[in-house]
């Protein structure tokens, strides 16, 4: 059979070199639309021992970590994977889109996870990109069930590279079809025929795939002849048909689709660049999955595959590295009726880790053999030449290595503790291994090597790793990133319409007709809001509107945490406000996130934004009349004005 090849492929020994499985604890950062009695129920099984309901997932994160997290879980049991992976080889992660409200455009540049990954992508062309996605189609071919299928959406760009691949791994003999979808495009060929289709790469893993045969109506032309009635030949030479009794149930589909692309002015379109016609999902799902299936997406990109899986009663894992991809999808998700609960996960704090480049590292180069010049740089008598640290009296014991993996996993263990990462060690693991393959030595080494595998476990190599890595680790944090726009601006009023059985306020000054309160005193200082002279608008933030902060929590978790209110004073200053009743251990932690996104949101947008908390007991005391009266609960009045 045809193989492509590229570089890397095989290592040295002649064998071909696996995906990197780097499996990391998936870590939830909300349910979404769960109800008390549902998430009391969920607890109480999850006390009991006994499994918790299914929950859709919604997962932040590189599909090179997401996918071989999903595998421990999910091997063998994903029955249709739709992919729609980037194939236009000068594509990045930026985007254009509309702001609510305006006719000025918003570009968001690439965040530096997302050009990292453009860079694994696309960094030497097809040369990148074909290792990528094969990485990518071995994985997701491990998760699919026997009666599993996959379709790969793709056009003119690398199609033909990726059916090759496609069928390396799957099998010649697994492939179903090539699926045109021809759409209409109004535009000119000057110097080639008009490119109005892409293609669907449609696999199979086994002969016991699920297929539900999809129909189109009959040809004018066939009704006529036939009147409507199903045909069946007269012979086994399949020459001559005679007409039945029965109505014909129309033509079996065929594999050139005629579906259009969504219309500006059309109400599913969502304003994100590569969205899909929810009609092209549907037809995919209703073919090759049955209710209660399990269908997977991790380019999900606007959201579709998740959006008509869940109107169809499938069962879904969605992922995308893009935070605007995960914040579209998840508004997208709550405005369809009867939503089921799901969860949004992501990879833990593996963000701080990914911006790492070890090939920036100033460590001088270890020795590989007892011969080796590099020898001469380093005279280990129990002190680091370069800081003159002595290390005798803590020496660390590196186990006796069999596999350079083993060693890897030492030193990102005792990486994670020195920089307090404990439950995201694993993520460091690529790294490390980036680190000795590429860096350490001086040049590219083959980590299958017995000769590596005893350098990279000297006293030395365990304590220059050791050491840089905290080094560089600690000098980054989520607070030292640049604050970037991660999606534009939104309008309250797009709120979707939510249910709620909870207090509510009927105000005159509040975006919403009803505030919905949580409790008494939210549904108080509702009132205050709506009665304050120097409060122009107020409205209370629901969750279905989806607006969090990100905040690290005392454990180091990444978690989500939702203010309560956002106010207009009469001066126009924008408040982000927190009513507080009792204070958790984490209260300082939110605060401090809270303020950290005003000052940021202020600088990106040029609103003057500025957060306060009101506590309750300090509230009921005060009996405020004035918004401005608040300043006599904040910490340093001096600081209200």
């Amino acid at each position: 059979m045809a193989e492509l090849i590229w570089d890397g492929k095989y290592d040295p020994h002649g064998n071909k070199r696996a995906p990197v499985r780097i499996e990391l604890p998936f870590q939830t950062v909300e349910t979404v639309n769960e109800s008390v009695q549902e998430r009391q129920r969920t607890l109480e099984l999850s006390s009991s021992g006994h499994d918790p309901e299914w929950r859709n997932r919604l997962i932040w994160g590189d599909k090179k970590y997401v996918l071989p997290s999903l595998l421990p879980e999910f091997a063998g049991k994903v029955d249709l994977i739709y992919i729609d992976p980037p194939f236009d080889t000068g594509a990045d992660f930026s985007f254009t889109t509309n702001i609510p409200g305006s006719e000025d455009l918003l570009e968001k540049e690439a965040s530096v996870l997302e050009q990292k990954a453009y860079r694994d992508t696309w960094g030497k062309g097809l040369g990148s990109y074909l290792p990528w996605f094969y990485d990518t189609a071995a994985l997701l071919r491990e998760l699919l069930s026997d009666s599993g299928t996959l379709y790969v959406h793709l056009d003119w760009h690398v199609g033909h590279y990726a059916k090759l691949v496609l069928d390396e791994i799957f099998g010649p003999e697994m492939f179903r079809n090539d699926i045109t979808w021809w759409y209409r495009k109004w535009s000119r060929g000057n110097k080639q025929f008009l490119r109005n289709h892409d293609s669907l790469l449609f696999y199979a893993v086994s002969d016991s795939q699920t297929f539900n045969i999809q129909r189109v109506p009959l040809a004018e032309s066939t009704i006529k002849r036939f009147g409507g009635k199903r045909q069946e030949f007269a012979d086994e030479a399949r020459t001559r048909k005679i007409v039945s009794d029965e109505e014909s149930q129309g033509a079996f589909m065929p594999d050139v689709w005629d579906i259009n692309s969504i219309p500006a002015h059309s109400s599913e379109k969502i304003g994100y660049a590569t969205q899909k016609p929810e009609a092209l999902l549907d037809r995919i799902i209703k073919a090759s999955s049955n209710e209660g299936d399990l269908v997977l997406d991790c380019f999900c990109g606007s959201g579709t595959t998740a959006a008509v899986a869940e109107k169809l009663n499938r069962r879904w894992i969605a992922c995308d590295l893009g935070r605007f991809a995960i914040h579209t999808t998840r508004k997208r998700l709550l405005g369809i009726p009867g939503l089921k609960p799901f969860v949004v996960q992501n990879l833990g704090k593996y963000e701080r880790q990914q911006c790492l480049d070890v090939m920036t590292f100033q460590t001088m180069l270890l020795p590989l053999t007892p011969d080796d010049p590099n020898n001469k740089t380093f005279r280990y008598e129990g002190h680091d030449i370069i800081t003159l640290q002595k290390i005798v009296e803590r020496d660390y014991k590196v186990p006796e290595p069999q596999t350079a993996q083993e060693l890897i996993g030492y030193y990102a263990r005792r990486i994670a503790e020195a920089v307090k990462l404990l439950s995201q060690f694993a993520a460091l693991a690529p790294k490390i291994r980036e680190f000795f393959e590429n860096k350490a030595f001086g040049r590219w080494v083959d980590l299958s090597d017995m000769v590596t595998v005893r350098a990279m476990s000297t006293q030395v190599a365990s304590y220059v790793c050791i050491q840089e890595f905290s080094r560089v680790l600690k000098q980054l944090s989520i607070a030292d990133q640049a604050p970037e726009l991660v999606v534009p601006a939104r309008m309250l009023s797009t709120c979707p319409p939510f249910p709620w059985s909870r207090k509510v306020y009927e105000a005159n000054h509040c975006v919403f007709n009803m505030v919905p309160c949580d409790n008494d005193f939210e549904k108080s200082f509702a009132r205050f809001l709506d009665n304050a002279d120097d409060i122009s608008a107020f409205a209370k933030l629901p969750q279905p509107f989806g607006f969090s902060i990100d905040y690290v929590d005392l454990g180091m978790n990444l978690r989500s945490y939702y203010p309560d209110f956002v106010a207009l004073d009469s001066s126009g200053q924008h408040w982000l406000i927190e009513t507080k009743g009792m204070e958790s251990s984490e209260v300082s932690q939110k605060d401090a996130a809270a303020a950290n996104w005003c000052e940021n949101a202020s600088t990106l947008t040029k609103i003057p934004w500025r957060y306060v908390k009101v506590p309750q007991k300090g509230f009921e005391v005060l009996q405020p009349k004035h918004f401005a009266d608040l300043a006599a609960l904040a910490p340093d009045p001096l600081l209200w004005a």
